[in-house]
């Protein structure tokens, strides 16, 4: 018989979970707390080539998002409703971090001409093949995933990089964290997943697939970024 939790409960299981797999993020890959922690300074390479890469993933996760839309209309239309406000508001994220760029003196072709992640393509064929299958929960398992990390980490990779660099190579990734700490992205989420799982802990598979896909994607960004430039003892 399948478990069904209240959402509380449910928060608090997406919690525990979320801790474990960021826990194990930190302990298994290289340079894993590198963007936000505050001891070490910003590898530039590193840090631009995550900012261009969270970009091709947001335009990627639009689509996405819209398949799950058209499944989420058969499943839950008031659900439905507050997913397609928040997808709507989440397509114009990308100007934020393009604008950052531009202070790095990366231009908007750049990012669109820069080679896709082996790790973000199999997220994206991931959550495509996803959500054929189960319906609309993998895309919102993902929202999911990246808000809460985000209310966690964000501000401090902002931070770090305006102490490093300026106020004006952070002006749209600040604006970023301000924008979903105002509308409660994660809140809202959150809200949705629990509803359409029926607070069934089963699904929380998916969940544990996408951490795996993320660490798999900083991996790659570590070898591409920072690995090349080691003394070969230390790459070792």
């Amino acid at each position: 018989m399948i478990e069904k939790i209240d959402i509380n409960s449910y928060s608090k299981e997406i919690n525990g979970l979320l801790e474990k797999e960021i826990n194990l993020f930190f302990s298994t890959i290289p340079y894993a707390k590198h963007l936000a922690a505050s001891d070490e300074p910003l590898n530039e390479a590193y840090y631009i080539r995550h900012r261009i890469e969270t970009i091709k993933r947001i335009r990627l996760t639009a689509k996405t998002d819209a398949l799950a839309l058209s499944k989420m209309i058969d499943e839950n239309y008031e659900l439905a409703r507050r997913w397609g406000k928040y997808t709507i508001q989440e397509l114009n994220h990308d100007k934020m971090f393009l604008a950052d760029l531009k202070a790095h003196h990366i231009a908007e072709a750049q990012v669109f001409t820069t080679p896709l992640f082996f790790a973000t393509q199999n997220l994206i064929t991931y959550l495509e093949e996803s959500i054929h299958q189960y319906g609309s929960l993998p895309a919102v398992y993902y929202s999911l995933f990246v808000e809460w990390n985000a209310d966690r980490y964000s501000k401090n990779v902002v931070e770090k990089a305006k102490i490093q660099y300026s106020s004006d190579h952070v002006k749209g990734a600040e604006a970023h964290v301000n924008f979903d700490d105002v509308h409660d992205h994660y809140q809202i989420i959150l809200e949705i997943a629990h509803k359409l799982s029926h607070g069934d802990k089963t699904t929380f598979f998916i969940l544990c697939d996408i951490s795996k896909l993320f660490r798999d994607y900083f991996n790659e960004l570590y070898c591409q970024t920072v690995l090349p430039s080691l003394p070969i003892q230390e790459a070792i």
